[in-house]
């Protein structure tokens, strides 16, 4: 899937996926497919882990690509049993949300 931010939709990025997945396979605004309109990040890496991950791995102030990979690693190890299964948890409740509203944004449905 492609959500059309600029680097995503190049010409050698849509090459790329056009030689290796065929137009058929792929959903972008440049593909046959299109992604929806109204389509909501379903990722639960996106809705619940990145903003926090973020966060801890400025905090360390990484210097160098190693030392932020690093820092990315031994935040995302230390991510308890809980707060995965929670997240699980959630991720379950979004879906049902969004198929209850035909697939369009729930963001102010789960505040």
């Amino acid at each position: 899937m492609q959500d059309g931010a600029p680097p995503h939709i190049t010409r050698c990025v849509t090459d790329v996926l056009k030689h290796h997945f065929t137009e058929e396979r792929v959903i972008s605004h440049q593909f046959h497919h299109l992604w929806p309109s109204r389509s909501p990040d379903l990722n639960p890496c996106d809705f619940r882990h990145w903003g926090h991950l973020k966060q801890l791995v400025s905090c360390d102030q990484p210097k160098t690509l190693p030392d932020l990979k690093s820092s990315f690693s031994r935040h995302v190890l230390n991510i308890s049993q809980n707060t995965l299964r929670s997240t699980v948890e959630h991720a379950i409740l979004r879906f049902q949300v969004v198929a209850e509203n035909d697939g369009h944004h729930v963001e102010h449905l789960l505040l």
